[in-house]
């Protein structure tokens, strides 16, 4: 169905493949392991994968088993560290995108 890739290239931040997964109907909102593509996008990928995933229709408000969304995820407030990819004003953004 295409979910666990999407969410594995969303973490390694592949726009091109996850663009080719969404237009063949991979599912952006259900999640492995209660994580949907936002939450492994949010905490690792780029600016332009979150802003894709969202523009996409991903919903900012899932959460997963434990009631956090991708934004917690985004800040290190998950079980990851804060994202490693985005500078301090990328990381602004995506707070905003992600509210």
């Amino acid at each position: 169905l295409g979910e666990q890739a999407l969410m594995h290239a969303a973490w390694r931040g592949h726009l091109d493949a996850v663009t080719w997964l969404l237009a063949r109907g991979a599912t952006m909102n259900r999640s492995a392991k209660q994580w949907t593509a936002l939450h492994y996008a949010a905490a690792s990928g780029s600016l332009a994968m979150i802003r894709l995933l969202l523009e996409a229709g991903a919903d900012p408000l899932v959460p997963d088993s434990k009631g956090l969304r991708p934004i917690h995820y985004l800040l290190g407030e998950g079980p990851v560290p804060p994202n490693p990819k985005l500078d301090e004003s990328e990381m602004l953004e995506a707070i905003a995108l992600l509210r």
